[in-house]
């Protein structure tokens, strides 16, 4: 099977289903890597892998472990996965929209995943994979997430557990109990406060976090005007009433559109989401051809199921009042093979998706930043050994409108 376009899974497994949903559904509407050391603890260099069944698995480099091409069926859907709850969305989406399919297990406690058939689909190894022999345009698309969902402004995207309170923190003030008092096994308003409101048409409630920043640097980039307000994480100021009226699910950064869909206002949460949302009301930053279009979500929803491991990290080897290495180790590590599948896709490459900057440089390159700016781990990751990511990320940087909206609603 050749692969023409790609449309990459999300990194994390929760947003690799996000963006084959997307897919299906406006589909059904047309009709030998180099070796690095693993991470293993704050202080020590990299070193013992981790041990055991997923010791074997997890492994700091990305790409093919194995020389073996996937089973192809006759149907124009060719789905490979497996019946986990992430795999389950892509199946459950299938059999209700009433499409053909070829179904082929991937068994990842035998490492199928990392089979160069399933790696030349997804780079990131992770199910679900799905290949559409009959994609936009008639060409063959791999879509590798999960959450291409039915309406085009409805982005129910998965949040996962990134502790972006605890990245503008110094590690001395982070403690258990300041950690419960932001943490709570309950949703909703704290304080009944309503947030302030400008004239422009775009309201942004944010912090300059990797996630803040991808939205300021977006909306500098497509010379939108907007009302920055901030949003200190830290006083607890998402869950105000008045935020938590915009995202219930208290995260930064949210957007309220005043001249949304129809004229309607909207309110738009998660930052994977509100670039998306940019990029088609304005057409800018994401590609008009369609498969193209899908290769940019592809890197657009597996940084959205990646990021979280970046701060995961980030917690454990720096924030965390214990230092676990076992954290350490296990999220050093993948932070280190995300980077690996970026070095990898970036070699003779400008940008992500080639000569154009695009949502999904946009997603990425603040989280690469962060691993120097907030964890100071650039050395006991060996971040400078990923040649391209770094150049790549010197390009993003010397864009004057990138610069600007990186330092919008800075407080530290």
């Amino acid at each position: 099977m050749g692969v023409k376009d790609n449309v990459l899974s999300a990194g994390a497994g929760a947003s690799v289903a996000t963006a084959v949903l997307l897919f299906l559904s406006k589909k059904l509407a047309r009709m030998g890597p180099k070796s690095r050391a693993p991470i293993t603890s704050a202080t020590a260099k990299p070193g013992a892998p981790l041990k055991g069944v997923f010791g074997a698995m997890n492994r700091p480099v990305a790409g093919a472990r194995e020389q073996k091409s996937v089973p192809v069926g006759e149907k124009s859907l060719q789905l490979y996965s497996l019946a986990t709850p992430n795999g389950q969305k892509v199946t459950v989406a299938l059999e209700e929209m009433g499409l053909a399919y070829d179904a082929h297990t991937i068994s990842i406690m035998k490492q199928e995943q990392f089979q160069s058939g399933f790696v030349d689909i997804n780079p990131n190894s992770k199910i679900p994979a799905l290949v559409d022999k009959e994609g936009p345009g008639g060409k063959e698309v791999n879509v590798l997430l999960e959450g291409f969902l039915p309406d085009r402004h409805a982005f129910f995207f998965h949040e996962l557990h990134h502790y972006l309170g605890l990245h503008i923190l110094q590690s001395q003030y982070f403690t258990k109990q300041s950690a419960e008092m932001v943490n709570r096994p309950v949703s909703g308003a704290r304080e009944e406060k309503s947030v302030p409101v400008g004239e422009k048409p775009l309201q942004l409630y944010s912090l300059a976090t990797p996630n803040g920043q991808k939205v300021t640097v977006a909306l500098e980039e497509m010379e939108l005007e907007y009302d920055a307000h901030t949003v200190n994480i830290m006083k607890d100021e998402q869950f105000q009433s008045g935020f938590v009226n915009i995202n219930p699910n208290s995260k930064i950064p949210a957007l309220v559109d005043k001249e949304g869909p129809g004229g309607k206002e909207v309110n738009v949460f998660e930052s994977g989401a509100i670039l998306l949302y940019l990029a088609e009301k304005t057409g800018k930053l994401i590609p008009s051809d369609p498969a193209q279009r899908v290769e940019c979500l592809n890197w657009l929803f597996f940084q959205h199921g990646a990021g979280p491991y970046f701060g995961q990290f980030g917690h454990f080897y720096k924030y965390a009042p214990e230092k676990i290495e076992y954290g350490i180790q296990r999220y050093g590590m993948e932070v280190q093979r995300l980077l690996d599948v970026l070095d990898k896709h970036l070699e003779g490459k400008q940008y992500i998706l080639g000569d154009d900057y695009s949502i999904a440089d946009i997603a990425w390159f603040p989280w690469v930043i962060c691993l120097d700016v907030f964890y100071k781990a650039q050395e006991h990751l060996e971040v400078d050994s990923y040649k391209n990511v770094m150049q790549w990320v010197e390009r993003c940087m010397a864009k004057p409108a990138t610069k600007r909206g990186m330092v919008v609603n800075k407080m530290f």
